[in-house]
């Protein structure tokens, strides 16, 4: 029986591989077609080379041909022959009247429409997490690749291959929740969680930029974090917080004790939730020229080290709730009051599967200090940590209220809450 070979040829004695180059990529290959000489082989013997010849070249083929590949090559050559090839198959789905009716017969706005996300992020000198994926492969060999490719098709499968610029919290919060739906173990989320982390971190630094990871420090629920591993509140969460509150106010629905110690939270410029609930009438001086509070110890609770006793400015809503601020009880329970706190925030916040702790309300506050570069005393001063180094050399041991209400202010977290 005669077998016929695609890409095989006969010439006398021997045998020859003979492909001719896809137009599409022919300018990666530099050559019009890929020709071999087997030799003197048998017939078996050559069969058996050109598979594996059109495989290789298969895979070459699909490498040019990949958005990703073509994002390497990036020149004038490469975004015109990637435009082409996205404006081909747009004539090929619909034809070329409809996309001269629908587009006035302007190319790049058939591109942009018919180009795939990938495709756009790539034009648009973007590179993609696969692309970042495959990428971080090639430069730091090594790695499992198990873990980040079940992660990488997971995260896929939830948001779409996006370009590592668009990679936010709202997109990791998808990417767990859909393996959640899928009951897999929260052993096997922070596997995957920390593949994906890595990939992105190393990126990062590749490209210098200034950005924040948003695999890291995704505390899930049930796993106990560091508190250098607790990520802050996002802006979002608290905007939602603050509307809670203001709902609250109005109806009457949450006690006024809650309330008051919330926005002391929300407002206190780094308080902890022992802190604000152990306060009592005389830690509250609201009749001084600036309004503030004195964290310090008392009869109902001391501090976590000398430190977090300061002066903290009273600014925007707080001010209105200092009335039921203070604890009036004999009895203080750090752990419950944390607890009931917690509780409290857990009403208010959206549930996206990470903790909600008052401590992120911290992390919140010392994230604002960091971004409006406020002077370090000052902010090392505010969040009760240690600051013997820094106030030495500033020549005092206690910031001035007016600087560190500047210092609250220039934060940014009373923007929408009307602060005076």
């Amino acid at each position: 029986m005669h077998i016929v070979v695609r890409f095989m040829f006969e010439r006398g004695d021997s045998y020859i591989f003979r492909r001719t180059v896809p137009e599409d990529v022919r300018a990666y290959a530099g050559v019009r077609e890929w020709k071999k000489s087997l030799g003197p082989v048998s017939k078996h013997e050559a069969i058996a080379q050109i598979r594996v010849l059109t495989a290789e070249t298969n895979q070459q083929i699909e490498h040019w041909r990949s958005p990703a590949r073509m994002s390497e090559h990036m020149g004038p050559d490469g975004q015109e022959l990637l435009e082409d090839q996205i404006f081909n198959r747009a004539i090929a789905q619909q034809g070329l009247l409809t996309l001269a009716k629908h587009h006035n017969d302007d190319r790049y706005a058939v591109i942009d429409a018919y180009a795939t996300p990938k495709e756009a992020a790539v034009l648009a000198g973007e590179l993609t997490l696969s692309d970042a994926l495959e990428r971080d492969d090639r430069n730091y060999p090594g790695k499992d690749p198990k873990p980040r490719e079940q992660a990488l098709r997971v995260f896929m499968e939830a948001n779409g291959d996006l370009p590592m610029s668009q990679i936010n919290r709202s997109s990791v919060h998808k990417f767990v929740n859909l393996q959640r739906e899928r009951e897999l173990s929260e052993r096997t989320i922070l596997r995957r969680m920390q593949a994906l982390g890595g990939v992105m971190t190393r990126y990062i630094a590749d490209e210098e930029l200034v950005r924040t990871n948003p695999f890291s420090k995704f505390q899930l629920k049930g796993a106990k974090a560091s508190a250098a591993s607790v990520e802050p509140f996002s802006d979002e969460d608290v905007r939602q917080f603050d509307a809670y509150l203001a709902s609250s106010c109005q109806t009457s629905r949450t006690r006024p004790r809650t309330i008051s110690l919330l926005w002391a939270i929300r407002c206190g410029g780094g308080m902890g939730a022992s802190e604000v609930s152990g306060l009592l009438p005389e830690d509250i001086i609201a009749d001084a020229e600036i309004p503030h509070i004195w964290v310090r110890p008392n009869r109902l609770r001391g501090l976590k080290a000398d430190c977090r006793e300061r002066l903290i400015p009273i600014v925007g809503p707080l001010g209105r709730h200092l009335e039921h601020l203070p604890n009036t009880s004999n009895k203080f329970c750090a752990n419950a009051a944390a607890g009931r706190l917690k509780e409290a925030i857990k009403k208010a916040m959206p549930d996206n599967g990470e903790s909600r702790g008052s401590n992120r309300f911290r992390h919140w506050w010392k994230d604002a200090y960091e971004r409006a570069e406020v002077r370090p005393d000052l902010r090392r001063y505010l969040m009760g940590h240690s600051r013997a180094d820094n106030h030495a050399r500033y020549g005092r041991s206690v910031p001035d209220l007016n600087e560190l209400k500047a210092a609250l202010l220039a934060s940014g977290r009373f923007t929408d809450l009307g602060s005076k």
